[in-house]
């Protein structure tokens, strides 16, 4: 007698399937649940005050980390596209002062990150900055990005904490990231 099979996945049993729901539900974990290893992303919604992402990840390799924020569109979709552009800002030139400006999204961020102590330990912040109206630092084919911090980590655990300062009304619906990556350095 064979193992019952879940229809139209064949050669997969029930419970397999269970486990692969579970692990995939896990990978985007948000607010700490669970311990974090670059690169991860985690959905932060900017347009309400005292907005907070918070994650604990490990890091095995010392160099640097970007710490970002992340506006995800559709690749080729144009409406997306510029509403990713308001947000984040873009290089253009003001006809009325004849200055390049990046107008992007009025948000405030503070972001810490919090180098965790073994064995009881004392804690220690590797970084803590405030982050007035964060522009666009680099773009692909379906999102852009801003950076808003590099640090160098050591091999441990951390913690990292963005806490979005002010309302804006305009990020609703816009999908933010937050994202901690290895962060390229140039060649």
């Amino acid at each position: 007698m064979s193992k019952p099979r879940t229809p139209g996945l064949p050669g997969i049993g029930r419970r397999v399937l269970a486990a692969l729901f579970i692990g995939g539900a896990s990978s985007g974990c948000v607010n700490g649940a669970g311990l974090q290893h670059p690169p991860f992303q985690l959905p932060v919604d900017m347009s309400h005050a005292q907005t907070v992402v918070e994650a604990e990840f490990e890091i095995r390799e010392e160099t640097f980390y970007a710490f970002n924020l992340l506006y995800p569109f559709k690749e080729g979709d144009a409406a997306g596209r510029a509403q990713a552009v308001r947000l984040a800002g873009a290089p253009f030139l003001n006809p009325a002062t004849g200055r390049w400006e990046e107008p992007g999204a009025g948000i405030d961020v503070h972001l810490s990150v919090i180098a965790l102590a073994a064995d009881g330990g004392q804690d220690r912040t590797v970084h803590d900055s405030e982050i007035e109206r964060p522009r666009k630092t680099s773009a692909t084919a379906d999102k852009l990005v801003s950076r808003l911090a590099s640090v160098k980590l050591a091999p441990g655990r951390f913690k990292v904490r963005l806490v979005n300062r002010h309302d804006a009304p305009q990020y609703r619906d816009a999908g933010t990231q937050f994202s901690v990556v290895r962060a390229y350095m140039g060649k």
